[in-house]
């Protein structure tokens, strides 16, 4: 798509938060104007990426503060040097300026993240994207935009094989190097990764996506997870993965009022709303049915973005 199209998409969907994707979006050409689009357009923008490229774009920004903050620059490259995360060549480049100063930079923002693709330590998440030290990639790129003072978020995809406590060390890890909040969320299977997996890794789905039933398994410790982590995911969502919930359904004591605002009596039978009564239940219906659907978004984004957004608009 080009720049204008994604743009005008955000615009025309008006969603509160765009989650760019890929393949790999850090290789989209124009990736820092279409940042810095969503972002004029005050969405909160999460930028799915395997790390790769996550360096260099914190470099080019870098780069493109030198001539207006000199100072806080040659001490983002000190600590950062320190650190073991840039080298004496990235240094030197970074302190030349930028290659085009007309050209837009990813810079800092609280209303952007880096959300890391991570489905495991080190051996695991390198077999399962199949390319050694890509694990290590991204623990650097955490650690850099962590000092250079980015959001940044994780994902992580749970399959048949996924050892959970192994998960749980390395939520553990993340949270001790400041990373801001995580997404999880089951393997499903769908069609075109089914037909993936088998023509090009000649692999059976059934061996690595989970079913229904594993799910629960897998995810019956995730509400004491969210106790011990930030997870960006609605509460409702992480009871229906550990089975505590029927898909749609809403909390009982919510459930309770909606029946109770339509005249739907609690001992299963039908009340009788005449339709005046019925009228003057619609706008607290639709009321109810709104501070629902707010109430589980801002939970999605626990102690997040979120609440600000919606403090600002």
């Amino acid at each position: 798509m080009s720049l204008e199209d994604c743009l005008a998409a955000a615009k025309e969907c008006n969603a509160p938060m765009v989650s760019i994707c890929g393949g790999e979006p850090l290789i989209y050409p124009h990736i820092e104007a279409l940042v810095e689009g969503l972002l004029a357009q005050q969405r909160i923008v999460y930028i799915c990426t395997n790390a790769m490229f996550m360096r260099k774009k914190m470099r080019d920004w870098l780069a493109s503060q030198i001539a207006k903050r000199g100072e806080f620059v040659d001490q983002k490259i000190d600590k950062l040097t320190k650190a073991g995360l840039l080298s004496e060549k990235d240094a030197a480049e970074i302190r030349k300026g930028p290659k085009d100063p007309a050209k837009p930079t990813i810079k800092p923002s609280k209303w952007m993240y880096w959300n890391v693709h991570l489905d495991g330590l080190e051996r695991i998440h390198d077999l399962i994207v199949e390319r050694e030290g890509v694990f290590k990639e991204c623990i650097l790129a955490i650690k850099m935009a962590k000092i250079l003072g980015y959001q940044v978020a994780t994902n992580t995809t749970i399959y048949k094989e996924t050892d959970m406590q192994e998960v749980e060390q390395m939520f553990d890890y993340l949270s001790d190097l400041g990373v801001d909040g995580h997404t999880i969320s089951p393997g499903y299977d769908y069609d075109a990764a089914k037909k993936d997996m088998i023509k090009r890794l000649n692999l059976r789905p059934e061996d690595f996506f989970l079913t229904r039933s594993m799910t629960i398994q897998k995810f019956r410790k995730v509400e004491e997870w969210m106790n011990r982590y930030t997870f960006f995911g609605t509460p409702i969502y992480f009871e229906f993965l550990a089975g505590k919930r029927m898909e749609r359904a809403l909390l009982s004591e919510d459930r309770r009022a909606l029946l109770e605002l339509r005249g739907v009596a609690r001992e299963n039978r039908v009340g009788q709303i005449r339709r005046g009564e019925r009228r003057r239940a619609r706008q607290p219906l639709r009321e109810l049915h709104g501070a629902l659907r707010l109430r589980a978004y801002c939970q999605s984004w626990t102690a997040s973005a979120a609440w600000r957004y919606l403090e600002d608009h």
